[in-house]
């Protein structure tokens, strides 16, 4: 079984570019914490993702550089032939995803007991009658 599944924040904004036959295709790059520390230091890991079809075209559009991601997919090897040798890339194709960054708190205005009898006091004595 191939099943990748990691959480971490995007590290630069995505590219989003069309196949030739106008299929969607989204690359990017995730850091991942390891779930241990080393000497004081949590150590990150670095992984390529790619999403493709519609998928695709709505991660590019909600989410960017920083933004906190789920990513659910498989593992893929991919193997360049050079005049050097051999270059292996590996890359996390993508599934599925989610939206991990909290919404932004609306500014609420607090009131206290004296600011509502105030409210109370202005509405009554604008009443028509």
């Amino acid at each position: 079984m191939n099943k990748f599944t990691c959480t971490g924040h995007i590290t630069k904004e995505l590219e989003l570019r069309y196949s030739a036959n106008d299929k969607p295709i989204c690359k990017g790059s995730i850091a991942v914490k390891r779930n241990f520390a080393k000497e004081g230091q949590q150590d990150t890991d670095f992984f390529n993702f790619v999403l493709f079809g519609k998928r695709a075209e709505t991660f590019n559009k909600y989410l960017g550089k920083g933004s906190k991601v789920l990513l659910n997919g498989s593992v893929q090897i991919d193997k360049v032939e050079k005049e050097e040798g051999n270059r292996y890339y590996t890359n996390f194709i993508v599934d599925d995803f989610e939206f991990l960054d909290k919404k932004p708190q609306e500014q609420t205005q607090s009131f206290t007991k004296a600011d509502e009898q105030k409210f109370i006091k202005d509405s009554i004595a604008n009443l028509p009658f």
